[in-house]
């Protein structure tokens, strides 16, 4: 927890230098190449890390230490090939991706196979966390995981100021290097000869595993990373990089500063559905899921809205101001989508992967087919739209698919729950847009919240869900008697 909380602020402080120093073309270019970055990677590493964590924690809590060279230096030769083999492909036609990203004939082509070098650090990275994972070692995970955060600031900051949106992208990339040498180190010290692949452990047996044990997270994020590159690609060719640089601003805020709450309460979810015995039991941890998410979210999604343009000008910078009516489309798409994720999750817990990825691939098409539609009349904003439209619909297809595959409806008491953060993310929506004042959009948003949280506060189990939550805060912070 501590980890993510410095990793989010680290990237809120980048996201900060950029805006300040490069502005909403800039920040558009940078996003654009980070993305590129993103699908190469995800390409790279093949879904492998999880199989490589489980298979590696087996072999260690068995002591059987052959088989555990065979885990960790299978992946390493194996990925570390394929990445060097594909980044150099990358490099050698940059120029031509160059232009797949930008529509501009090749002319970034030096950032382009910049970040690209990047990519087989990043693999081996990702190896190395695999086995600190199998091994527990999470002391040494979360130092280096800190510290690179933490050194990777100054570095980004040190080559932005002078040399601009190049120096921006060495920082980048210098972040997978002080990352994988912190990380190898930490292996060192944990594991000593262990951590070190050696070439005649390699196996094909272990490929072949992983191989199957990651192909549902490499397909779904390999299209969800594909998506957000062509929907960037077209707001570019059609509006311009300025406009790019806005959207992907507001999507960061609207997904990535609440992925941290998905990931909280979805690892002890996942791992609860997983152990369910039958439909009665999958069904009462979906309900309760809902219960959590809707009893959370809501108020969130209500202040970033409200709050929207002050958050932009302070985590970005005053041109970043006008991305805010972006986040009243995009915010209340999150109740849709939390609803959508949480059977989504317990599907793919109950190896429905076949069922999971049909709905996500079918999820891409209408919000690509939708802003495609979009985008020529309403600029960003359709884009905007096409995501709401998108994640409603995966929501009834998942609800659909969670009555068919997992007998699972929501309760009488999950249906009041939805219906309640709905209403409150669209109504505070409505009313941040009717409002100009800033200060009035807050205290409008206050006042939602407040007749949100007085009306939840006659059911029985969000009055249950709040004492725990008080009780364990004041836990934590000694206040307990």
């Amino acid at each position: 927890m501590t980890s993510s909380f410095i990793g989010t602020a680290t990237q809120v402080a980048k996201g900060k230098l950029t805006a300040q120093f490069l502005g909403a073309e800039g920040m558009g270019v940078y996003n654009q190449i980070s993305l590129c970055f993103t699908l190469v990677l995800t390409i790279c590493i093949l879904g492998f890390p999880n199989g490589i964590t489980r298979a590696i924690s087996v072999e260690h809590e068995a002591g059987r230490h052959d088989e555990f060279a065979v885990q960790l230096s299978s992946p390493f030769v194996f990925l570390g090939l394929l990445s060097l083999i594909v980044s150099g492909l990358g490099v050698l036609f940059s120029a031509q991706i160059s232009h797949l990203l930008f529509v501009d004939g090749g002319e970034r082509a030096n950032l382009t196979a910049l970040v690209l070098v990047g990519v087989p650090l990043a693999v081996i990275g990702y190896i190395y966390r695999a086995l600190l994972n199998g091994t527990r070692s999470v002391r040494a995970l979360v130092r280096a995981r800190i510290t690179a955060d933490l050194v990777s600031v100054m570095v980004f900051a040190g080559l932005l100021i002078p040399f601009g949106i190049t120096g921006a992208v060495l920082g980048f990339v210098s972040l997978q290097a002080i990352y994988l040498a912190l990380i190898s180190f930490g292996a060192w010290r944990d594991l000593g000869p262990l951590s070190i692949p050696r070439i005649s452990a390699f196996r094909w047996i272990a490929i072949r595993q992983n191989v199957g044990y990651g192909l549902h997270g490499l397909v779904v994020a390999a299209a969800g990373s594909l998506t957000i590159l062509i929907l960037s690609r077209w707001i570019i060719a059609d509006r311009g990089l300025a406009d790019s640089g806005l959207f992907n601003v507001s999507y960061k805020i609207a997904t990535v500063y609440l992925a941290g709450v998905y990931a909280a309460a979805s690892g002890y979810y996942y791992a609860s559905v997983a152990r369910a015995r039958n439909n009665v039991a999958v069904a009462k941890e979906i309900d309760n899921a809902i219960m959590v998410y809707m009893s959370l979210i809501p108020p969130l999604v209500a202040a970033l809205m409200a709050g929207g343009d002050v958050i932009l000008q302070v985590l970005f910078s005053k041109e970043f101001v006008p991305a805010a009516i972006l986040l009243l489309i995009l915010l209340p798409a999150d109740i849709f989508r939390l609803v959508a994720e949480v059977i989504g999750q317990a599907l793919v817990a109950k190896r429905k992967l076949a069922v999971s990825i049909a709905l996500y691939l079918s999820w891409i098409g209408i919000y690509m087919g939708a802003s495609y539609y979009f985008i020529e009349d309403y600029g960003i904003v359709g884009v905007a739209i096409a995501y709401l439209i998108g994640q409603l619909s995966l929501c009834v297809l998942m609800l659909a698919a969670g009555k068919r595959v997992l007998s699972f409806a929501p309760s009488a008491r999950s249906w009041r729950f939805i219906t309640r953060g709905v209403l409150l993310a669209f109504g505070c929506a409505i009313a941040t847009f009717s409002i100009e004042v800033v200060p009035l959009k807050i205290v409008a948003g206050a006042a939602l919240v407040a007749i949100w949280f007085g009306i939840s506060c006659l059911e029985e189990d969000f009055r249950r869900q709040f004492d725990k939550a008080i009780h364990a805060l004041k836990g934590r912070l000694g206040l307990d008697t």
